[in-house]
């Protein structure tokens, strides 16, 4: 018999699972006896529904009449064409169709039609809507016929054939069975009817036509069916003349909903569904004269036997004898895409409108045809999302990548956080290439904006695609973006990295050659490179943000400044320092004076103060004795301590680097090339610096030590608090009440001697010996020192006796002279 229909992929899950279940419920007797009755039971079940096999029929939802065409065979009468609409799903070519008038079963006992090879012919079809043709003979005397649709179901039994596609097994003991046919009604939605006539289906045996009386209301054909249509032209009767006054010498499309494509031909294309308006130039037609499209080929004149979709009027109303005409014209929403479509037109006969439609030309400037969309609307509407989530990426990772340059992501890599080094590693070898990525990145953007601007404007108007392109692009996929990307660059960018290496390889023919080329025109990116300004600026700026403290900042700004300044910025000049003289005594009050400055170096001059010969180190003291009065040129002579000098435009690492060193001291005399005046030029000491001076401006902060009286030696700011006073050492050298001048106990016992024998006025005759050795342990010693023999003539503290003015005591010379 007929071949078996394929197995569908449902009906081999239901196989598989019933397999397994079998397979389960027999372990379960093995393992558990009691339970053998229930599995008895399920394996004889699983066998019963096993042996049957159901084809998923085709389910109706909704069928529509599109077009009705009523025309005349010589054989079969006046017949009607109807082109039908059906909506559903699982709809397959070739599936069998009957027509009953019950609304409620399909059955032979109750007016069902046809016989079991009733067949639509399909016209086109999906899944889901088909169209089909039949043509039906008129029958007069019918008030109202309602046709209800019935699908053949076809249930069979496993064959051989079945039975070796599934194997061996309990299922390869059945044996092949004949099929089970039911035809299943689609309930009463799916309804249609004629829109002019009523129907009465065609006998192909018998061709006599029956009676109302032999018939009933409907006639049961006994082997008639749903006539599939032929591509034979229908014969015309001659008492129905096929005559038109229409004629037709082109047309000109003036407007239309969607964008017009035209062929190579010069054939007008316009997109399946929509509308425009044809400027029609000929003759013949009048404000009642219909038009109508048609996908046959046929010479002028010829009945167009299959009209398609609605009839078409002017637009406007005409004169009688006008020879162009606006004809509205709406293009049908079957047939494959590239259909030519021609015109066909009905007029007036005596008052009475025709029943053919007459063909108006097969030429090429009487054609127009249909494109479809490339892509359904919900396939339409996902790609536009996809692009604009892209547009969103790429705009996002064009900010937050290209701001990220290489300088600055190897710096997170080894000063970021976990998850920042992480990301940081992650982009780093992406973003070495970074016109190579930059490129990638724009031109994929640009490809998402404009496939989704393309798609927007197929489903809209111009203006509305515009308008609403904009507007996404510029909110969805440019500012928002770029918002959150300009603050999480670097996550972003991470966690999307292999969606840019997969546009990277995309776009390696396009974005290669053209980063090359930037590569070559403005060399290799270098990244963010900061100057010391720059630098210095970026650590003020963002003290706000880090954790830095201000003492940290300025350490840094100090160090960053320090090659910048020069010694003639940070010296102390000359008459601001303490210098001592080369031909100075270091006796008490000149080692008290050195004390009080609390420098440790002193510089030594002589004659003139700019004539600095050598310096004085405060430790080279530590063995003089001030009653020595030791000259300070002999010390000098003795330690010969070098001089350092520097130019004042020396730059301050330079001279910190030296002083570091230490091989010439802490301490540079600064002197300038002086060329004013006549003669020649010579060297002028203007100035000195030390090395706490240049750590002062790496600091940015004063040194205060416990002997310092000014925070500033070039501004002159006296130090507010004083935390140790500076003591007064001369006060050693002053004589007060309390003060006694101890001499030696020999030096005591000649004095004693000398005065107990010598001095009659302390001899053991006027004295006592015992009063006199009190009276030498008194405070009656002194000492004067003189430390310069000229100057001292005037001073009257070293004055002993005047002449010529009287005294009332008497002084003993111990040691020096007067």
């Amino acid at each position: 018999g007929a071949p078996a229909p394929p197995i569908h992929i449902s009906q081999s899950l239901f196989i598989f699972f019933s397999r397994c279940f079998l397979s389960y419920t027999v372990m379960a007797g093995v393992l558990y006896p009691s339970w053998s009755g229930i599995v008895c039971l399920l394996t004889i079940l699983y066998m019963c529904a096993a042996a049957t096999l159901v084809d998923i029929p085709p389910t109706f939802h909704s069928v529509h009449v599109i077009n009705e065409t009523i025309h005349e065979d010589a054989n079969r009468g006046i017949l009607t064409t109807l082109y039908l609409k059906v909506e559903g799903r699982n709809l397959q070519n070739n599936m069998k169709v009957r027509a009953t008038t019950h609304k409620s079963s399909c059955s032979e006992k109750k007016n069902m039609l046809g016989d079991d090879n009733t067949v639509f012919s399909m016209v086109w079809s999906n899944s889901t809507t088909c169209f089909m043709t039949t043509s039906v003979r008129l029958k007069e005397g019918i008030d109202k016929i309602d046709f209800y649709m019935c699908v053949k179901s076809v249930h069979r039994t496993r064959t051989s054939e079945d039975k070796s596609r599934s194997g061996s097994g309990f299922l390869s003991t059945l044996e092949p069975s004949s099929e089970v046919v039911k035809w299943i009604h689609q309930g009463e939605s799916v309804v249609f009817r004629t829109k002019k006539e009523h129907l009465l289906y065609a006998e192909a045996a018998d061709l006599q036509k029956p009676s109302v009386a032999e018939a009933g209301p409907v006639a049961n054909a006994h082997s008639s069916d749903w006539t599939v249509l032929s591509d034979d032209p229908v014969p015309v009767d001659p008492l129905f003349p096929v005559v038109s006054k229409v004629k037709v010498y082109g047309f000109k499309l003036e407007d239309s909903e969607k964008p017009v494509d035209t062929a190579e031909s010069g054939i007008p294309e316009l997109l399946v569904g929509t509308s425009g308006v044809l400027r029609l130039f000929g003759s013949g037609w009048t404000n009642h004269t219909k038009f109508v499209l048609t996908d046959e080929n046929l010479e002028e004149g010829a009945i167009c036997e299959y009209p398609i979709g609605v009839n078409q009027e002017f637009e406007q109303p005409i004169q009688e004898s006008a020879t162009s005409a606006l004809l509205y014209l709406q293009m049908p929403e079957v047939g494959k895409p590239g259909t030519s479509y021609f015109l066909c037109t009905k007029e007036a006969v005596d008052g009475q409108t025709a029943s053919h439609w007459v063909h108006l030309g097969n030429q090429p400037y009487l054609q127009v045809r249909t494109y479809q969309k490339l892509l359904p609307l919900w396939l339409q509407l996902l790609i536009i999302v996809i692009c604009l989530s892209f547009s969103s990426l790429f705009s996002g990772l064009n900010l937050g990548l290209m701001s990220l340059d290489r300088t600055d992501l190897r710096i997170i890599c080894n000063t970021g956080t976990e998850s920042e080094r992480r990301y940081a590693r992650t982009i780093l070898p992406v973003r070495e290439h970074g016109n190579y990525l930059l490129c990638s990145i724009l031109l994929g953007n640009v490809m998402v904006n404009s496939t989704f601007t393309i798609l927007l404007d197929d489903m809209t108007s111009g203006l509305v695609a515009v308008v609403v392109s904009t507007l996404l692009i510029v909110v969805c996929g440019e500012i928002t973006p770029q918002a959150v990307c300009s603050r999480h660059g670097l996550a972003i960018g991470a966690k999307t990295i292999h969606i840019t290496k997969v546009v990277m390889v995309l776009t390696f023919p396009l974005a290669y050659p053209i980063s090359k080329i930037l590569d070559w025109a403005l060399g290799e990116e270098i990244g963010a490179v900061y100057t010391r300004e720059r630098l210095k600026e970026l650590v003020k700026l963002t003290t706000e943000f880090n954790d830095l403290e201000k003492d940290e900042v300025n350490i840094i700004s100090g160090a960053l400044e320090l090659r910048r300044k020069m010694v003639a910025d940070v010296m102390t000049k000359l008459e601001d320092a303490f210098m001592l003289s080369y031909d100075a005594i270091l006796d008490f009050e000149t080692v008290s004076e050195i004390m009080k400055s609390g420098f440790s170096r002193i510089p030594v001059y002589e004659g003139n103060r700019k004539n600095i010969i050598t310096v004085l180190y405060i430790k080279d003291l530590a063995l003089v004795d001030p009653d020595d009065n030791t000259p300070l040129k002999t010390l000098c002579q003795f330690y010969q301590n070098p001089c350092y000098f520097v130019f004042e435009d020396t730059t301050l690492d330079v001279l910190f680097k030296q002083f570091k060193e230490g091989i010439k001291g802490h301490m540079a005399f600064v002197h300038r090339v002086n060329n004013e005046g006549e003669g020649d030029p010579f060297y002028e000491t203007v100035g000195l610096i030390t090395l706490e001076d240049v750590i002062e401006e790496l600091i940015q902060a004063e040194i205060m030590d416990e002997t310092d009286v000014w925070t500033d030696n070039r501004t002159k700011n006296r130090r507010s608090q004083n935390r140790s006073m500076k003591k007064d050492f001369t006060s050693f050298a002053e004589r007060s009440e309390n003060q006694r001048i101890h001499i030696s106990p020999q030096l005591t016992l000649a004095t004693f001697q000398f005065l107990s024998t010598s001095v009659d006025a302390f001899k053991p005759e006027s004295i006592s010996e015992t009063i006199l050795s009190r009276l030498l342990k008194q405070d009656i010693i002194y000492q004067v020192k003189v430390k310069n023999r000229e100057k001292s003539k005037d001073d009257p503290h070293t004055m002993i006796y005047q002449q010529g003015k009287s005294a009332d005591y008497f002084i003993l010379i111990l040691e020096g002279r007067v």
